[in-house]
């Protein structure tokens, strides 16, 4: 007995070590890095989509402003450190006129949601350095069905800004009556026929209430200018076309007659009218509507008929 415990044992001691030397080693294995691609801003798209605002960080922008209430948000310029936006914290007129035209970095994005956004900025000079003035961009929606909706018109990235120059400075443009402004803007004279005359853009700038415009040169010694959101079609909230580049005129009028291109431009129509420049002079129609001889362009209570791609006839 006392042998066969001894035995035992001795058979234990040499396979318990050889169980463990027996063991496959483990390796510690190194998770595959993940590289988190910062999302650029489209910056050949002037009005982008609230869900896309969070693109806005680290970028150059410029600060111009309108009324409290636009398309459908109400904007705010706060104080920097003012978490719970209130009245106390607002920008005094003064101070939000010291924004307009001023270059800002927007250093974070918080509480992106469909009832307000704040934007944390701070200015910096020419070359990038920051100037220690900051403030908080703060919007919210009216109703949920704003916020499909572009974030504020009010904030003009960099990036877009270099492209509407190098697009659009230089070039020459044709437009409809009513969306140049409609006195010259040195000399105060009215100017007459906005829409027969050659406009050549010779810059952008803000103007006093902190709007960014296109400054024109008409063919006439005229300087005007028109807002952004008419000039490049991205910025326009309505279904036309408001101004032609020289080579869409040019085009547009060997087509269908400078006669009749201006026609429609004044939101004429006539029977035999092609359906494109109806379409070029009235818009997208709101809705449409068919009968077994006729295509119905509806346009508020104007009702347009078409057969073989011309106009036959209204009510």
């Amino acid at each position: 007995m006392k042998f066969f415990l001894i035995t035992k044992m001795t058979v234990l001691s040499v396979i318990i070590p050889t169980l463990s030397f027996a063991q496959i080693q483990q390796v510690n294995v190194t998770k595959p890095k993940v590289s988190i691609e910062k999302k650029i801003m489209d910056s050949t798209k002037v009005r982008q989509h609230n869900s896309d605002v969070e693109r806005l960080k680290g970028e150059y922008c410029y600060f111009m402003t309108r009324d409290s209430t636009y398309r459908g948000k109400h904007v705010w310029v706060y104080k920097y450190d003012c978490y719970t936006p209130n009245k106390e914290c607002e920008l005094t007129p003064y101070e939000k006129r010291q924004l307009y035209g001023t270059r800002f970095i927007v250093d974070s994005v918080h509480d992106k949601t469909i009832k307000y956004t704040r934007l944390l900025c701070e200015v910096v000079d020419s070359i990038g350095n920051r100037t220690g003035m900051k403030f908080m961009y703060y919007y919210r929606y009216i109703n949920s069905y704003f916020y499909d909706y572009s974030y504020p018109d009010q904030i003009l990235p960099e990036r877009t800004y270099n492209f509407l120059v190098q697009k659009y400075v230089n070039k020459r443009f044709y437009t409809r009556e009513g969306f140049v402004r409609s006195y010259d803007m040195i000399t105060g004279e009215k100017i007459g026929d906005l829409n027969k005359q050659k406009w050549t853009c010779i810059g952008i700038s803000c103007i006093e209430d902190g709007t960014f415009v296109f400054l024109l040169k008409s063919e006439m010694g005229y300087t005007s200018y028109t807002e952004i959101k008419y000039l490049d079609r991205g910025f326009a909230d309505t279904k036309k076309q408001y101004i032609f580049s020289n080579d869409e005129w040019n085009e547009l009028g060997k087509k269908f007659g400078f006669s009749n291109l201006r026609k429609a431009l004044d939101y004429e129509f006539w029977i035999g009218m092609p359906v494109e420049l109806l379409r070029l002079g009235q818009g997208t129609p709101d809705d449409y509507s068919y009968t077994s001889e006729h295509d119905i362009y509806i346009y508020g209570d104007l009702y347009i008929f078409v057969e073989d791609k011309r106009v036959v006839g209204w009510y």
